[in-house]
């Protein structure tokens, strides 16, 4: 999309980690949001296809989320979270 002067250093990555091992029905995130507020939590395979999504309230500072996506088979996957107009993307492996 275009940058509008006022937006000039301003970041729009958020900072987000998988904590821990992912299984196929448990995934620990976690995220630093700058303001409190719902969060929504999805999960793409590699051909870009949704398979979960998920609306988390994420608090200011720190957060700590459990997705339970039933079903994930093995394989690498892209999380991706969207919190406060800020966008994080992790990859990550189930085994």
């Amino acid at each position: 999309g275009q940058v509008g002067v006022d937006e000039v250093g301003k970041s729009t990555a958020l900072p987000v980690s998988i904590l821990g091992r992912a299984t196929s029905g448990h995934v620990v995130l976690g995220f630093t949001a700058e303001a409190a507020g719902t969060a929504t939590v999805r999960i793409f395979d590699l051909t870009g296809r949704e398979v979960y999504r998920q609306a988390v309230q994420a608090i200011t500072g720190a957060n700590r989320t459990t997705l339970m996506p039933a079903g994930l088979a093995a394989g690498a996957y892209i999380l991706r979270v969207d919190a406060a107009g800020k966008a994080g993307v992790v990859k990550f492996g189930i085994e």
